[in-house]
């Protein structure tokens, strides 16, 4: 009994002492594995370990990718919510309305070749169906032809 609680003591000693381990892995993994560094600031900020420069550190990483601007945009702003006194908060704001504009640029262009893509789909379609109403045509004319001649020589049948 006396080594359970021992071990929980340790257990619990060894788990305050990393408290800020998460952000610390993430600023040491800067620039070797971002992608760790990330999951670490992440886990940070999950944790509450150093929250608002975890947020900095994880936008700052997410506006170097296209793909992560929403993230970068959101983490800048929670940044700014959370330390709206920090004395880069003027130049971070400015930062946030930069990535703000690109991503609306690239949501306009986005969108721009969208309609594009669903005009000529909507061509294609369209010379898709005049095509098909012009065999339908073709068709109809033969069909209609063939009854004439039968009923042509039905008529001469009848005559004779």
């Amino acid at each position: 009994m006396k080594y359970i609680v021992f071990l929980i003591a340790a257990l619990m000693l060894l788990s305050c002492d990393r408290k800020n381990d998460s952000y610390n892995k993430g600023l040491s993994l800067l620039g070797k594995d971002n992608a760790a560094a990330e999951n670490a600031f992440l886990m940070a900020i999950a944790a509450d370990d150093n929250k608002e420069q975890a947020c900095l550190e994880y936008a700052d990483l997410c506006s170097n990718q296209p793909a992560k601007l929403p993230l970068a945009i959101f983490y800048y702003r929670l940044f700014l919510k959370l330390s709206p006194d920090d004395e880069n908060a003027g130049i971070i704001s400015q930062k946030l309305a930069n990535l703000e504009k690109q991503f609306a640029s690239t949501l306009n262009q986005k969108m721009s070749d969208d309609v594009l893509d669903e005009n000529n789909l909507r061509i294609k379609m369209l010379e898709q169906h005049a095509l098909r109403q012009k065999q339908w045509i073709d068709e109809l004319s033969t069909e209609n032809l063939r009854l004439r001649r039968q009923l042509s020589e039905a008529q001469k049948q009848l005559q004779k």
